[in-house]
């Protein structure tokens, strides 16, 4: 049975209406897979089949063809979420800030490692794990509008489709993440994960 807690778990930044609805998104920050699914909006994977022409005889000139492969260029929204007291970027959307600094970098430093999962309820649906080169444009730019960013990834090389859905869990609890990074004794962290309460 599939394990829904990471799906349940799911909760947008304080102060962001967002929600891609039963799909999940992670995006490696310091080496590990973060839900960042919680300020997603309109998560389309948009998976493009890679074809090659196979000829059989007998077909007498019909079109045969294989997949062999998908090129992905998922799309996703975000709600820009600031802190009323800094104006900044909310500490819980850091990772906004790095997309954005991998939307405008060249080479590898505009890539990005994700997982896209594409039913957050049920193990048996495919997902997918990869690196992404990142582009970003502003879907509002109305001055009484929020601040949206929409965000297309492309594959950069081979996709894997996983083996084992990351939501084919154990119960144990997960820990995703904990920053921001330098906090030392006393100082608040934000903690993600999941099953946190056994």
């Amino acid at each position: 049975m599939s394990d829904q807690t990471l799906y349940d778990t799911t909760a947008p930044s304080e102060g962001s209406l967002a929600l891609a609805h039963q799909r999940i998104i992670r995006l490696k920050q310091n080496g590990v897979f973060a839900n960042i699914t919680g300020d997603v909006n309109n998560l389309a994977l948009n998976a493009t089949p890679i074809t090659v022409q196979r000829e059989v005889y007998g077909t007498k000139g019909r079109t045969s063809q294989q997949v062999i492969g998908y090129n992905f260029a998922p799309t996703f929204d975000v709600e820009v979420v600031r802190d009323p007291v800094t104006k900044e970027i909310a500490a819980a959307q850091a990772w906004v800030i790095d997309l954005m600094n991998a939307a405008y970098s060249e080479g590898a430093l505009n890539l990005r490692d994700f997982q896209l999962i594409t039913d957050a309820l049920d193990e048996r649906f495919p997902a997918f794990e990869g690196t992404f080169s990142v582009t970003v444009a502003e879907a509002n730019t109305g001055y009484a509008d929020k601040g949206v960013l929409r965000f297309t990834l492309q594959n950069d090389g081979v996709v894997e489709k996983l083996t084992e859905s990351p939501i084919a869990g154990t119960g144990e609890p997960m820990l995703e993440t904990a920053g921001p990074e330098g906090q030392g004794v006393g100082d608040l962290i934000v903690v993600r994960g999941y099953r946190l309460d056994s």
